[in-house]
């Protein structure tokens, strides 16, 4: 639309038709009744699955794409098609985590050089218990923790040991000058922390909703561990059975990169 100005009702129809065709749609996962424990451990694996082949193809497509792709050419991959995105819902103990855990080995044949898995999870807590899990599993995984949170190298610090100078700092889109001319900088948890590497990097889901810098390197893959719209009220949950809980959902979802 033009500055808003044409809103005739053709118009929209051959929007949506225009969409309807140039967008594939995937169909749904069917809606049943509360299944089995065991039917329903068997559907999250495959759901799981489905996933993986999806977004496996889309990488693959997209690699070939870009190797077919002449310098002429306006648009771009992601321009024209969006990454598969697949939700679904669950109770605990039916082994969802247990499921991604166990396809990361075939997401790491998709990375690209320097990229990585991003696995979103609740708190801080929950991503040093799923890094220990994916540890059990012979798999490596870092935990990104932010500056206030406790260096688990120095329990008695947090990662950052002037992080009420640093909030300040980073407000203002300074805080590397002051990290620049702090006295901790050889020991500091948070600049130790940038430096390290891994193919799997597990955070609170607040990350989402902020411009992701280093450690955590490119993403190829997400996957978000339970609901994160609360993440991003910046500490004020939300009820949404409330009337206004539409518009609040709406803001807190505006930079989840699902």
């Amino acid at each position: 639309y033009l500055n808003h100005e044409v809103l005739d009702e053709t118009l929209d129809r051959s929007m949506a038709d225009w969409i309807g065709k140039a967008f594939t749609m995937i169909e749904g996962y069917p809606v049943e009744g509360k299944l089995s424990r065991d039917n329903a451990s068997a559907a999250i694996t495959l759901a799981v699955g489905r996933w993986v082949e999806d977004a496996v193809k889309y990488h693959r497509d997209r690699n070939d794409f870009s190797k077919k792709r002449q310098p002429i050419m306006r648009w771009t991959f992601d321009d024209l098609f969006c990454p598969p995105r697949h939700l679904f819902g669950a109770d605990v103990g039916l082994g969802k985590t247990r499921d991604y855990i166990e396809v990361l080995p075939r997401l790491f044949d998709e990375l690209k050089p320097r990229h990585a898995i991003l696995i979103t999870v609740p708190t801080h807590k929950l991503a040093g218990e799923l890094a220990a899990r994916i540890a059990a599993m012979g798999l490596e995984a870092e935990v990104y923790r932010g500056p206030r949170q406790p260096d688990p190298d120095c329990p008695e610090h947090q990662m950052c040991r002037r992080y009420d100078d640093y909030a300040v700092f980073q407000a203002a889109g300074a805080q590397s000058k002051l990290c620049n001319v702090c006295k901790h900088r050889s020991i500091c948890g948070y600049l130790r922390q940038k430096k390290q590497t891994s193919k799997v990097w597990i955070a609170p889901h607040n990350v989402l909703f902020h411009k992701r810098t280093a450690p955590i390197p490119p993403v190829d893959f997400l996957i978000i561990d339970e609901d994160p719209t609360n993440a991003g009220f910046e500490g004020q949950y939300v009820v949404l059975a409330e009337a206004d809980a539409p518009p609040k959902l709406a803001w807190a979802m505006r930079g989840l990169p699902l």
